[in-house]
């Protein structure tokens, strides 16, 4: 699954295995990527998507209606700083997938 699903998240649902129907059988890994703000609106503006037109123009608003989930509430999250992340980070994040 790809998208905020901040609901789910703050629900403690998508490793909820009867949520998913899954089985035993299937790894489920939840990684939570996050970049720090000014990144964020600075890649919202070159994407140049219409759908964010509201973002932009009331940023302050939007802002604050931001989800973000702690480390200690959400321990079943893997969290992915993409703010500006080498190719080493992105094996590390691989790596601890795997442990998982």
């Amino acid at each position: 699954m790809v998208g905020p699903l901040s609901r789910e998240v703050r629900a403690h649902r998508l490793t909820d295995r009867a949520w998913l129907a899954v089985g035993d059988d299937v790894r489920v890994h939840v990684v939570w990527v996050h970049l720090e703000e000014a990144e964020a609106r600075r890649r919202i503006t070159a994407r140049g998507n219409p759908n964010d037109a509201w973002k932009l123009a009331h940023w302050d608003a939007y802002r604050t209606r931001l989800f973000v989930p702690t480390a200690a509430e959400y321990p079943e999250l893997l969290q992915y700083d993409n703010t500006d992340a080498p190719p080493a980070a992105f094996e590390g994040l691989l790596e601890a997938l795997a442990d998982r």
